[in-house]
């Protein structure tokens, strides 16, 4: 897991080139909300959000990125490895368990 940044800290920047100020600003912006959160963005958040800005991803796709890394973790695969489960059916739910 990668460990949250102190709110005062200088985000990383991806090697291919540094931070804008611009993109600085936006990126303290969402940082404080995080920290008023009780938490703060992730060097991976950064990435995400860095990839979003510069338009080499879409927040759609960051946000599948996600959801594929956590359902990898939480069933002890690498992230797009093939599932014998779709998405949210691991177990069945008390509707299905309840009927005939």
């Amino acid at each position: 897991m990668t460990a949250r940044r102190d709110a005062a800290m200088e985000p990383v920047p991806p090697a291919d080139r540094p931070v804008t100020a611009r993109e600085h600003r936006i990126l303290a912006g969402v940082n404080a909300g995080e920290v008023m959160e009780g938490s703060g963005l992730t060097d991976g958040d950064i990435a995400a959000a860095l990839r979003v800005l510069r338009g080499q991803s879409t927040a759609e796709e960051e946000v599948a990125r996600m959801l594929a890394e956590l359902v990898a973790a939480r069933s002890g695969r690498e992230p797009g490895a093939p599932s014998s489960q779709p998405l949210g059916l691991e177990t069945p739910g008390p509707m299905e368990r309840d009927l005939p």
